[in-house]
């Protein structure tokens, strides 16, 4: 396809199986020849196209030979680009006369070392911005002409095969403030060998400074981030990308999580943003980012693991955990939440952990966390390890069991826990629970496994449990006599230091432990009689015995 624009002297042949440079007017300025055939560029390439500024020879469909010499003509090209060109070959001086080029684009063109330590880009003296992506170097070491470059602002050597980063090998540099410096995807595979010669290698950065410096991807753990940030104490970076690979995940304990010594080297770096997306975080551990005390953003979102636990948070602000969309699991344990506030949707989330707050409303947890499968709303531990005394009464309350009997709202919305048919797990246990409505669980369309211990409910009222539930553990309440008919579902059952009342009215409970399949979680001979208080403490099967033999 052939385009000519005049009025903006822009020239485009793309995709045309050229094999040369076209005759052109030499009023372009903006020549476009990418995707064709072109295998030779020289000096005579560009009889009469002194005027361009921008050219394009990027994506040739064979290899391309740039000869010594071939852009001699261009006084006044800006923009070069020869990216995508797999094999491709310069003759020494191949930039000569390029003495105005502020951009030049070679990634992906399997270049080596040589591109920075021999002198191809010496000539190249107002170069701002040089993108060496996607090549095949495996050593930085720029040489000393560099120091004449001294507007270059911008290097990107992301998804090379770099294996270190070490001082001798970087004093081309010494000097220079970049704006960016992209070393992201290149492994440094030497510098995470236990036998690394930190000490030897000495600080890479000496006498640079960053706006942005980008290491991400490069498998920096906690061990290697603390070595590279003490190689590099004092060096001024005041955007700084470690995207990927910190963390432990979810349950991998041998990948530890970054602690309050791992950020040290960087005290004095005047760090202001700290970029720790895309890991696997699974706790921020206190103190853990007091060194950098300039700081005033840390990204964190993408990491799949993320652990708030006891951080007396008080409040979800409005759209809280924006940007996290492959979270997996969130911990809130042990803080102060009166509520979820309205925060981001958590697309993939499936565990949840609300433990120990003090919810006295769950609304807005379906649009929140509707795909969470293990749910965890665990009150706060009682004083006593026993957990409630006594049956609740007619007694004055004190404030502080008030309090847990408003934590719930079961018994004024029954929709508390709709839209979250994908909970396999609920954790309710210590919630000072005393009764559960009619249909309080019917959004749980698949909940297999429920812990309602440490609670003082009564009664146990057939069809309110779910009929998917498989698990469920009562234990530590006051339920006197266990209705059977509540317990169709059940494959395992927990009733130990349940408060069980031994009459009459528990005959139907006592014949169906003498005859069930259910496996209880704990030994049925264990289970006592609480009331009345000649029976305290009887065994269970002991009083059943006497019961059932009773017409």
């Amino acid at each position: 396809m052939w385009t000519l624009v005049l009025q903006a002297s822009v020239f485009c042949v793309l995709v045309q199986r050229l094999s040369r440079v076209p005759a052109l007017p030499p009023h372009v300025t903006h020549l476009y020849l990418d995707m064709n055939r072109i295998a030779l560029v020289d000096a005579s390439s560009f009889w009469g196209l002194e005027r361009l500024q921008v050219l394009d020879l990027g994506g040739q469909r064979v290899p391309l030979v740039i000869r010594k010499e071939a852009f001699s003509r261009l006084g006044h090209l800006r923009r070069l680009v020869l990216g995508s060109n797999l094999g491709l070959r310069l003759e020494p001086g191949a930039f000569a006369g390029l003495s105005r080029l502020q951009a030049l684009h070679l990634d992906h063109c399997s270049l080596n070392d040589s591109i920075l330590a021999e002198r191809y880009l010496e000539p190249l003296t107002s170069l701002e911005t040089l993108n060496l992506f996607g090549n095949q170097i495996k050593r930085v070491r720029p040489s000393a002409f560099f120091g004449n470059l001294t507007e270059l602002r911008s290097l990107n050597l992301r998804l090379n095969s770099i294996e270190r980063l070490c001082e001798a090998d970087l004093q081309g540099f010494q000097g220079r403030h970049f704006g960016v410096l992209d070393v992201s995807s290149v492994q440094l595979g030497a510098m995470s060998k236990p036998g690394f010669d930190w000490k030897t290698c000495g600080n890479p950065f000496r006498g640079m400074s960053f706006q942005t410096l980008d290491l991400s991807h490069n498998g920096f753990g906690v061990a290697k981030s603390k070595r590279f940030f003490s190689a590099v104490e004092g060096t001024k970076i005041s955007h700084l990308r470690l995207s990927g690979y910190m963390g432990k995940g979810f349950s991998f304990d041998n990948l530890p999580d970054p602690d309050n010594s791992t950020f040290q080297g960087l005290s004095n770096s005047s760090v202001l943003t700290l970029d720790l997306s895309k890991g696997r975080i699974f706790a921020l551990r206190p103190g853990v980012f007091g060194w950098l005390q300039e700081v005033t953003s840390i990204d964190l979102s993408q990491n799949r693991v993320l652990d708030l636990s006891h951080n007396h948070i008080g409040v979800l602000g409005y759209g809280s955990f924006r940007g996290l969309p492959q979270l997996e699991a969130l911990f809130l344990t042990g803080n102060s939440l009166p509520n979820l506030g309205f925060p981001s949707p958590l697309p993939r989330l499936q565990y949840l952990l609300l433990g120990d707050n003090k919810l006295s409303s769950a609304s807005g947890l379906a649009p929140f966390a509707g795909t969470v499968k293990h749910l965890d709303v665990q009150g706060e531990p009682a004083d006593q390890p026993g957990g409630p005394s006594r049956p609740p009464g007619p007694a004055e309350p004190t404030p502080d069991s008030a309090l847990r009997r408003q934590r719930h709202p079961m018994g004024r919305c029954l929709s508390v826990f709709d839209g979250l048919g994908r909970v396999l797990d609920l954790d309710l246990s210590s919630n000072a629970l005393q009764t559960l409505p009619p249909g309080v669980f019917k959004g749980l369309a698949s909940v297999a496994r429920m812990d309602l211990s440490s609670n003082a409910l009564t009664y146990l009222q057939p069809g309110v449990l779910p009929k998917s539930l498989r698990k469920l553990d009562l234990s530590n309440n006051f339920i006197a006599a266990p209705e059977p008919a509540a317990l169709r579902s059940l494959s395992h059952l927990g009733l130990a230091s349940n408060r069980f009342h031994c009459d009459l009215n528990l005959r139907s409970f006592l014949a169906w432990l003498n005859q069930t399949s259910v496996t209880l979680l704990s030994p049925a001979d264990r289970l006592r009689c609480e009331f009345p208080p000649g029976l305290y403490k009887v065994p269970l099967l002991e009083f059943s015995a006497g019961v059932l033999g009773q017409p």
